[in-house]
Formats: structure tokens, sequence, C-alpha cells
């Protein structure tokens, strides 16, 4: 153990300080218990040591050498008395034959050729080169810079310098002095033009347009409104009564879709007096029809006359009470009068499909009369 341990001479120990009793009490425990498990374990890694370097000792090293020595009397040394029987074989059969073909053959041979390449072939074409192709070459290359010359200064001094003067001193300043004339007078056209358009625009307005304007809305459109709205209209509608009225002598009121019989029959004809009334029954009219009237009705400042139906101050549209024994058609039915304010709808007294004018106070009797 005394490799283990360390040791001090008396002279360099420190003085201990000097340990009191609850210190040797928790130490001596300790150094019991690391006795205890320490001194085991040293014991069995001595033991495993002394056992691995007897086993490598006396085992491991002897069979290593005798493995060594037999790998290398059994694979080393014929191989390499192998490698050196082929060397041998190889310097005597392979390289020493080429060697001498070399030496022998191929070396006076490329000789031979190499003198004759360069004696035959190599200073007859640098020959040629040098003493034919490159004075030809030189000549030709001479007489085409002189011709170039001589076609160069011929053509600039003759075609290009002539030209180039005349352009910059005769057709140069006249072509843009031309130009300039051009664009000056096409300025001054367009501006004329505009003046004179607007000259005679204003002219025409004033002449024409103005007066024209000024007789249709003072001079003809007055008493052509007037004579519209007093006499063509009050005759047209007039008119229009008196043909209603024979038409309505000659075959009667249309018959309505929900009556019964034809329009020769009982209840078809809806105009007082008609066949179905002298059949007994007593004339009726369909919930938005009126009675006929041929006379044209009065008019005042151009309002349309009031229908039944009508309330004079609400202005809206208000149902007649029906009749009793009445029978009542399609509510938009041509027959039946239609529905307030419909442009297409006929009069009680017309005929299915005859459009008339919206515009007219008579074409519609149902229409809803115009504010104050």
């Amino acid at each position: 153990m005394d490799g283990y341990t360390t040791s001090s001479s008396p002279a360099r120990r420190s003085p201990e300080a000097p340990e009191g009793c609850l210190t040797k009490a928790i130490r001596l425990p300790v150094q019991l218990v690391a006795l205890i498990v320490v001194v085991p374990l040293r014991l069995l890694w001595e033991a495993v040591a002394f056992c691995g370097r007897a086993l490598y000792r006396w085992v491991l090293a002897p069979v290593g050498r005798a493995l060594l020595w037999l790998f290398r009397v059994l694979v080393v040394v014929p191989l390499r008395a192998l490698g050196r029987a082929l060397a041998w074989l190889f310097h005597h059969l392979v390289w020493v034959p080429l060697r001498w073909i070399h030496r022998v053959l191929l070396t006076p041979v490329g000789h031979g050729l190499r003198w004759l390449a360069r004696y035959l072939i190599v200073i007859p074409a640098v020959a040629f080169y040098r003493y034919v192709l490159t004075p030809v070459g030189h000549a030709v290359l001479w007489v085409a810079r002189g011709i170039w010359a001589v076609v160069s200064f011929v053509v600039r001094y003759t075609v290009v310098v002539p030209l180039t003067a005349l352009w910059r001193y005769v057709l140069g300043p006249v072509v843009r002095g031309v130009w300039a004339a051009l664009v000056w007078a096409w300025t001054v056209a367009g501006r004329i033009l505009g003046f004179l358009w607007m000259c005679v625009s204003t002219l025409f307005r004033w002449v024409f347009v103005v007066p024209v304007v000024w007789v249709w809305r003072y001079v003809l459109r007055p008493p052509l409104v007037a004579f519209r709205d007093h006499v063509w209209r009050p005759v047209a509608q007039a008119v229009r009564g008196a043909l209603r009225g024979v038409r309505r002598a000659l075959f009667g009121a249309p018959a309505a879709p929900g009556g019964s019989g034809t329009a020769g029959g009982t209840g078809a004809q809806r105009g007082p007096g008609g066949p179905g009334a002298a059949a007994g029954h007593s004339p009726s009219y369909a919930p938005h029809q009126q009675p006929y009237s041929s006379q044209p009705q009065p008019q005042g400042h151009g309002r349309a006359p009031q229908p039944q139906g009508y309330g004079p101050a609400q202005q809206t549209w208000q149902q007649p009470a029906q009749q009793p024994g009445a029978s009542q058609g399609h509510p938009r039915s041509p027959y039946s009068g239609g529905y307030p304010g419909n442009p297409q709808v006929t009069h009680p007294g017309g005929y299915p499909g005859a459009a008339r004018d919206p515009r007219d106070p008579g074409a519609n009797p149902y229409q809803q009369p115009a504010g104050p």
C-alpha cells in the first residue's frame, strides 16, 4: 500500500487544528463505511488486473506471435516470391524485347521518316510559301489597295463631295424654306378657316336660326297650340262621338266576355235602349264602364272631363255601385273599360284593339284629371 499513499516529512507537515468530539464521532462511522465498501472493490480490481496481465503475458502474446509467424511464412513469403518471379518474367519476356525493338527498329525508322518529311515536305512547303505565295500575296494586296484608293478618291471627289455641297448649299436651304413656308401657310390657313367658320356660323345663327326660333316660339306656336286645343280637339272629339253613336245605333254595344248570349241576345248589349233592354233586362254597365253620350263633354281650361267614380276632392278612383243583375267583365278587358290611367284601354263604345292617343282627353274618359 506504500505506492498508493503519500508521505510527507514532519518538517513539511502543517500543524493540524485540534478536532472536536463531534468531528471525531462523525468521521469514525464514515471511515468504517468507506473501509467496508472500498476495500473489497479494490481487492476485486487488483485480482482482475492480475488475471488480465497473466492472460496477456502467457496466452495472448504467444498466440499472437505464432499467428504472425504463420501469416508471414504462409502468405507474405509466397506472395513475395511470386511477385519477384512475375517481375523477372515481365522484364525478360516483355520489357527487354520491346526495348530492343524500339532501339533497333523503331528509332532508325522514325529518324528516317522524320528526315524524309523534313526534306521532302516541310522545307519545300516553307520555301514555296516564303518565295512564291508571300510575294504574290503582297503584290495582290498592294494592287487591291491601290485600286481601292483610286476608286474611293474618284467616287469621293466626283460624287460624294458634289452631292454634299449641293445638299448643304442648295437643296437643304430650299427644302427647309419650302417646308417652313408650307407649315406657316397651313397654320395661317387653319386660323383663317377657323375665323371664317366662326363668322359664317355666327351670321347663320343670327340671320336664320334666331329669327326662325323666335318666329316659331312667339308667332307660329301660340296660334297652332290654340287651334289644336280649341278647334281641332273639340271637332275630332265631336266627330269620334258621332261615329260612335252611329256605330252603336247600327251594331249595338260590344258584348262583355262574362255575359250570356250573343251580340244579339239578351244580356250582351250594354247600351240603354239596346236589344237587351227590349228583352226585359235593365241596362247595366261593368264596374268601370260609363254611360255613353254622343255629345262632346265641355272642357274648361284644358282639363279632361271627370268620369263617374272620381271624387272631386281626393282625385282618386272610386268604384261605382253595381246595379243588381249586371254582369261584370274582366277589369282589364277592352270591353269593360280597363283600369284608370291605362293609355291602351279603349272607350266602352269602341271596338277591341283600337288604341287611342293617351294625350287626347277624349280618347280615355277614365283618365285621371290633371292638376289645377
